[in-house]
């Protein structure tokens, strides 16, 4: 396919930079914490979807949750005008939403969330200066 590389050693290789010693192809399985997106798809993660927070946000407040369309988060008034990456995954892992945001008034509000099916949903809140992150559990009714 376009954009792989057809000479040795990275021979379907999407990422010849660096080499890895590994190939890095969408027939590789995703090494989960090494930092490489080595399946060539961005949307699959590189950690394990755990909801242990990686940064403290003591007072996070998600609404509603259960959401519908609209979800409003809550951030310390600390990460006011802060810029954020919010990702929700499904169940399987797949990334079903990206967006960047900034805080305003410590607030970030989430919407057109209406094309998402009813399901539980991972939401991942990612701290775009640090890249420190928060995983909380979400319902889609």
């Amino acid at each position: 396919p376009g954009g792989y590389s057809t000479s040795a050693p990275t021979i379907d290789d999407c990422d010849d930079t660096p080499v890895t010693g590994t190939p890095i192809n969408p027939g590789v399985t995703e090494i989960l914490g090494n930092g490489i997106d080595d399946d060539c798809n961005a949307a699959t993660p590189d950690g394990a979807l755990d909801v242990e927070d990686d940064f403290d946000l003591d007072n996070l407040l998600i609404s509603p949750n259960p959401f519908s369309s609209i979800l409003n988060i809550k951030l310390p008034l600390n990460y006011n005008n802060s810029e954020f990456n919010i990702k929700i995954f499904d169940l399987n892992g797949r990334l079903v939403f990206s967006k960047q945001y900034s805080s305003i008034n410590g607030t970030i509000n989430v919407t057109n969330l209406n094309r998402l099916e009813q399901a539980p949903y991972l939401l991942k809140i990612i701290n775009k200066e640090t890249g420190k992150s928060v995983v909380k559990r979400l319902i889609k009714y």
